[in-house]
């Protein structure tokens, strides 16, 4: 503390900073109570600071003592940091602050801005492994701030390096104050403020004066007043003022200053060298619009659900206020809700709709007088809670989830909400969250609503359901798939049965042709065979007789097949059932089918003498009688010599095929 005698070694110069106890505690140090502290801090330590450390106490007379010696060992700094940037900058400049550190550092720089009070990174940074870069334009609100430099696992308060911008702009939100006010009284002193917010502070400032649409300057002051000794009526009028500094200057707007003269009794007075004499004392009055229109609330502005509310537009004026008219503001839109010759509006149950800018307008026979907004504000219970569902998301783990909102309106604002799962059995539902979102999960499914809550009340939204997955869903589903195949398989019933029905018909009124197979022995036979069709007999019928006249295979394999012909015969049946057609000059009637068929087999190249079996099928039509047709017609006769090598059973194998085709043409 004593330089003169004790002086600090230029080593330590402007890098030591005593923190320890005030000179006065160390008068009680001999005392039973806490003794004081002798701390210092060495900043900026360097390799050439290591040593041993002691503390020496010299008091009066004999009072000295030294403590213990203390070793001090300063290590190399793997992370050194450098912190550059501009210590003073013009408005709209560009800043660059660097943050540097060595390439041995093992963690990277960062910048901080410790102006904010969680002092979080800066973003916008560019960093790499040695440096560290933040860039902004500069405004009047970064004058002041202060930005830090430091590794990011830095836990030491002392290795950080901080740096305070200064930004220098010109005059901002420059403003005329008027001391008493801009509505006085004559003789009364007047004095004119102009106030700004610059850096530097402002150096001049000009006063100006508008009287009659002409402005003239009125002063040029280093003062930032203008003042008014003895107000008079020609002191009114329209008064700026236009404050400089080193960067620029900026001005404000006008504000006009009004010169009144006092209501009272006047009197004159005449005098001369022989005496004086007074006149009769007039009185003064002073007629003007409302001033100092205000909006006034009973109980409040801020008032419960349901009770009633009084404005009253209180204004100074002469003549009294004649009338008012009050006005609503309600989402930025103004309507006239009441004129009046009384100052009150009167609300008898407040409601959430009532809230809003209330504002009057005093009128009386010099004119009028417009008050500020008054925002009324009825404080209400949750009204009209609902829930939002967002759309089904899907999750990695194979779940669906749905995110639920809370809303409500009221006033003041949902403090509290609360979720609840409505459980079954239970007296009580389950509380499953208190945020405004709730995401509930596919395994979570069942009834969900919430309780929003402010200071006036509650109230309960309506319940959703949530992945419920009943046999109702799935039938709604199913029923139409069911539905369109019950009438597919109808359609098929349908068109099944009249094809029945079609053959059916045809049997009856088609000749049909029978093929019967018959097997031969090395001799020529001839059949003459003559079928008549009786009705009401199907095809199965007929061919299982004619089957039942051939005769059984013997041992000896078969050379030849002998093709038999068949002749249905027609039972009589009316002309409406088997119109005529004419072709080749015959009627249907008399018209014969023949189907003649080969079938040839070659064994192993070998000839064979086979003798031919004939049989011989007589066709006959029955005798009609008939306009200018003959009564009888000539029998055919057909005989077909069929060569086969193939056993009987292949024989009623093709059979049956042809049976089928035939069908199948049918």
């Amino acid at each position: 503390t004593n330089n003169s005698t004790r002086p600090v070694s230029p080593d330590f110069a402007n890098r030591v900073k005593y923190i320890g106890s005030s000179s006065s505690s160390w008068k009680n140090a001999n005392s039973a109570g806490p003794k004081p502290l002798c701390s210092i801090l060495i900043c900026d330590l360097r390799r050439s600071d290591s040593g041993k450390y002691s503390l020496r106490f010299v008091g009066k007379g004999k009072d000295r003592w030294k403590s213990e010696e203390v070793t001090l060992n300063v290590t190399v700094n793997r992370c050194p940091l450098t912190f550059e940037g501009p210590a003073v900058v013009v408005e709209s400049n560009e800043v660059t602050l660097t943050c540097n550190t060595s390439s041995s550092c093992p963690s990277r720089p960062h910048i901080q801005d410790v102006t904010q009070i969680d002092r979080t990174q800066v973003t916008g940074s560019h960093q790499d492994k040695e440096r560290t870069t933040f860039s902004f334009t500069a405004s009047r609100q970064d004058d002041g701030r202060v930005f830090s430099c430091q590794t990011q696992d830095n836990k030491d308060k002392y290795l950080i390096q901080n740096i305070t911008v200064t930004v220098k702009y010109s005059p901002k939100h420059v403003t005329v104050q008027a001391n008493p006010g801009l509505d006085v009284k004559e003789n009364v002193s007047l004095t004119l403020s102009c106030s700004a917010e610059s850096n530097p502070p402002v150096s001049s400032v000009t006063w100006r004066k508008t009287t009659d649409g002409r402005e003239e300057i009125i002063q040029q002051t280093q003062t930032q007043t203008f003042r008014v000794n003895s107000a008079s009526p020609s002191d009114s009028g329209l008064y700026s003022c236009e404050a400089t500094n080193d960067i620029g200057s900026g001005k404000s707007q006008p504000a006009e200053v009004k010169v009144r003269f006092d209501a009272g009794l006047y009197f004159c007075r005449a005098q001369n060298t022989e005496g004086s004499k007074d006149s009769k004392k007039k009185k003064l009055v002073v007629k003007y619009s409302p001033k100092h229109v205000t909006v006034q609330a009973n109980p409040g502005l801020d008032v419960k659900e349901n009770v009633s509310l009084t404005l009253s537009c209180s204004a100074e004026s002469n003549p009294p206020v004649s009338s008012v008219t009050w006005r609503k503001t309600t989402d930025g839109r103004e309507e006239i809700i009441q004129q009046t010759q009384t100052q009150t509006f009167r609300v008898n149950s407040a409601s959430p709709s009532d809230s809003g800018l209330y504002s009057c307008e005093a009128t009386n026979d010099i004119g009028s007088g417009k008050s500020q907004p008054a925002e009324v504000k009825v404080r209400f219970s949750p009204k009209h809670t609902h829930i939002t569902e967002s759309a089904e998301k899907q999750e990695p783990d194979g779940r669906s989830s749905v995110m639920l909102s809370c809303f409500s309106h009221s006033f003041p604002p949902v403090q509290h909400y609360s979720w609840y799962r409505k459980s079954q059995g239970e007296e009580k539902d389950e509380l499953v969250s208190k945020h405004q979102n709730y995401t509930v999960y596919s395994i979570q499914s069942g009834f969900y609503y919430c309780v929003a809550k402010n200071e006036e009340g509650q109230r309960l939204s309506d319940p959703v359901h949530l992945f419920e997955r009943n046999y109702l869903h799935i039938l709604k589903f199913i029923v139409p798939a069911l539905f369109v195949l019950m009438i597919i398989i109808l359609i098929i019933i349908v068109l099944r049965f009249r094809r029945k029905k079609s053959i059916q018909q045809g049997t009856t009124n088609r000749t049909s042709l029978f093929l019967g197979w018959c097997n031969g022995t090395r001799r020529r036979s001839l059949t003459y065979e003559n079928v008549s069709a009786e009705p009401f007999r199907s095809r199965d019928n007929l061919l299982s007789e004619q089957l039942r006249r051939q005769p059984l295979p013997d041992s000896t394999p078969p050379t030849d097949i002998n093709l038999v012909y068949s002749l249905l015969n027609l039972p009589q049946a009316a002309s409406a059932q088997n119109p005529t057609r004419q072709q080749a000059g015959n009627t249907e009637d008399d018209s014969v089918n023949y189907a003649p068929l080969n079938f040839k087999n070659n064994l192993k190249k070998k000839q064979r003498k086979v003798e031919e079996d004939s049989v011989y099928a007589k066709v006959s039509k029955p005798t009609r009688v008939k306009k200018n047709e003959p009564e009888s017609l000539p029998d055919y006769e057909n005989i077909g010599e069929l060569h086969s090598d193939a056993p009987t059973s292949d024989n009623q194998q093709r059979l049956q095929q042809l049976r089928r085709r035939r069908e199948f043409l049918l």
